[in-house]
């Protein structure tokens, strides 16, 4: 069994890029361990594992060994939960081993969560709505603020709250979005929708028509200008210029924005869905 002293260059580092301490490192230090004694993660953000990914690795794994060791934790007498490295466990499963070299640690629950969505995200392994799912589960768990939580993992308020919007979405078209139909710009777009049967028609055109994310904002245009009895000729009367403003400020505010100009002076207008909403739409503009 290795100790402490015994952990090499490289294990320290790996423990250092982990946010973890050398005192961090348990008695066990770097062992190996029966899978079956290994659990996963049960704060694992990531809900979905590429079957032909995890195959890919353990043929890397096969060929090269295993470059570095997964981290766990100790539940128990006899049992482990992993902390980081569920893809090399799930290798080494396919590939029938029986023990896998691992590092112990000590790590509290509260900081479970917050690691393995740093590892995924990092990777960017996650999907948008995993994404979402975890600062959300975070900021309920943790008692943490959308500002605080963007501090802690190096992202703006605004890209915590936007991606957190997406769990707004109807579960259809969050399926959408996990399984790579419909992009963040598409669903961003159908969030614009006013309400539930609106946003699922709307999500089943792109899917089904497939629509890039400038075509669904066109069709979407479209069919809101019909509603309003605005003619072809009068949208086609709009400055390109103007549109091009247009699309470049839906954008930035990830919602829709409208630009009415007349003979050099108009306003513009920013739509809003909740006061969250309008929350993150002022910390964009006050930067």
């Amino acid at each position: 069994m290795a100790t402490k002293r015994a952990l090499g260059r490289g294990i320290s580092a790996l423990i250092r890029d982990q946010g973890f301490k050398e005192e961090d490192i348990s008695e066990e230090g770097l062992t190996e361990i029966s899978l079956t004694k290994i659990d996963p993660n049960t704060w694992q953000p990531r809900k979905h594992f590429d079957e032909a990914e995890i195959e890919n690795l353990a043929h890397s794994i096969r060929e090269n060994g295993l470059m570095t060791p997964i981290l766990v934790r100790k539940r128990g007498m006899e049992r482990y939960e992993i902390v980081a490295g569920e893809r090399r466990f799930r290798a080494f499963k396919f590939l029938k081993k029986l023990k896998i070299p691992a590092i112990v640690v000590t790590v509290a629950d509260n900081k479970m969560l917050e690691l393995a969505l740093i590892e995924n995200i990092q990777r960017e392994e996650l999907s948008p709505i995993e994404v979402a799912e975890s600062y959300k589960r975070l900021i309920t768990d943790l008692g943490l603020k959308h500002d605080e939580l963007a501090t802690r993992l190096g992202k703006s308020r605004p890209v915590i709250t936007n991606a957190m919007r997406l769990l707004d979405l109807p579960a259809s078209v969050q399926k959408y979005l996990v399984e790579g139909k419909i992009s963040e710009g598409h669903a961003r777009i159908i969030l614009s929708l006013p309400d539930e049967t609106a946003r699922i028609s709307f999500a089943e055109t792109i899917v089904a028509d497939g629509l890039s994310v400038k075509k669904a904002e066109d069709a979407l245009k479209s069919k809101r200008d019909k509603k309003k009895g605005k003619s072809g000729a009068e949208e086609a009367r709009k400055d390109p210029n103007v549109k091009k403003v247009e699309s470049d400020l839906t954008k930035l505010f990830g919602t829709k924005v409208s630009v009415h100009d007349e003979k050099g002076k108009g306003r513009i207008v920013i739509e809003y869905y909740d006061s969250e909403d309008f929350s993150r739409i002022m910390d964009i503009l006050e930067k």
